[in-house]
């Protein structure tokens, strides 16, 4: 049975929404202000809040940020209040309500929110149940791999060190850090996925303050063979999107681009501007079919082609560009050509 906290200091309409609530089938908590639903919540976990949002001592605004400042998870949270101003409505969503029921309400409205609430609940805290058995079941074999070599040749080292010559340690201490970064690039990985999964389109991914995209771009061709790619054209222009996103889409495009590519064969990369987005564009010759087509072929923790290519990784980094454009409200174009001429665009909205 489900629990319904509801939070309201009149007692007319606690009462009733009680008796509602209950004779539909659910279990309630009640609680005139929002000090007595804190108190609560400190024992009691309820699948969804109800709350008016004008009560003495601490209101219903104040509650719902109470509730995000504590680790308490993801709680669905209905406003329930006589103000209609738009205005009123905006600050509530802002503060992470998921719907806003106007008194005097309707048995059947109010109910068919909560139905509605509570069904999207369930589905994002089965998606997090699978991210979390997926996680659990693929970090052993992925951190394990770079962390034997990292063991083995420090092991080597410490007891055998006199019997390397110089060069031997050089190219072992190489390797060393070659693990190691493989390592943190796998880690970081599972940690955006697992951060972003869990957001929404209510979700700001959009710094205050828009930056030049020439920064970002000159970071990350740091971190690449020049000598694989081939710059087309950079077009300067300024992104409110998360920087770390931003970095990690140019960053996981050019891996995978050259993961897949002929060896000797570059990669192409264009930043243009157009109708109002920035169009990142990399272009590869495939070394074989390119297995995904279309932005429906993207899963997490799925490695395309591993059969026929050995790949390193864990199978998130297209699936977390995939979810930062979303995000964004951005778009994912993806070309194969039977020449296994491989286009991939990120489309990039310009916010003024």
């Amino acid at each position: 049975m489900e629990t319904i906290l509801v939070v309201e200091d009149e007692i007319s309409v606690r009462s009733g929404l009680i008796d509602l609530l209950s004779n539909s089938g659910y279990s309630v908590l009640s609680a005139s202000n929002g000090n007595q639903a804190i108190d609560i919540l400190k024992t009691k976990t309820p699948d969804l809040i109800i709350s008016d949002i004008m009560m003495p001592e601490v209101d219903g605004y104040q509650l719902m940020e109470k509730i995000s400042q504590n680790d308490s998870g993801y709680i669905p949270f209905i406003y329930l209040t006589a103000k209609a101003d738009y205005n009123d409505i905006r600050i509530g969503m802002n503060k992470g309500a998921d719907d806003y029921i106007i008194k005097p309400f309707r048995a059947k409205d109010l109910l068919s929110a909560v139905k509605i609430r509570l069904e999207k609940s369930k589905k994002r805290n089965a998606k997090i149940d699978e991210i979390a058995s997926n996680i659990s079941f693929y970090i052993p074999h992925e951190l394990r791999t770079p962390l034997v070599s990292i063991i083995g040749f420090t092991q080597m080292l410490l007891t055998e060190f006199d019997s390397f010559k110089q060069n031997e340690v050089i190219e072992m201490l190489k390797l060393v850090e070659e693990s190691g970064l493989r390592l943190y690039n796998r880690i970081e990985k599972f940690i955006i996925f697992s951060e972003i999964t869990v957001k929404t389109e209510k979700d700001n991914i959009l710094q205050d303050k828009a930056y030049p995209v020439s920064e970002i771009f000159n970071n990350v061709f740091g971190k690449f063979d020049s000598a694989n790619i081939n710059t087309l054209q950079i077009d300067e222009t300024y992104l409110k999107i998360n920087k770390e996103y931003f970095k990690f889409c140019i960053s996981e495009l050019i891996e995978n681009a050259l993961k897949f590519s002929e060896f000797g064969e570059k990669i192409n990369i264009e930043a243009a501007i157009a109708d109002g987005f920035y169009n990142l564009t990399v272009t590869n010759k495939s070394k074989i079919d390119f297995p995904v087509k279309n932005g429906n072929d993207i899963v997490p923790f799925v490695q395309h082609g591993r059969e026929k290519i050995q790949q390193q990784g864990n199978g998130l980094g297209l699936a977390i560009v995939k979810k930062i454009m979303s995000l964004c409200h951005g778009i994912i174009k993806i070309e194969c050509s039977i020449e296994r001429n491989v286009i991939i665009v990120l489309s990039f909205p310009i916010i003024s």
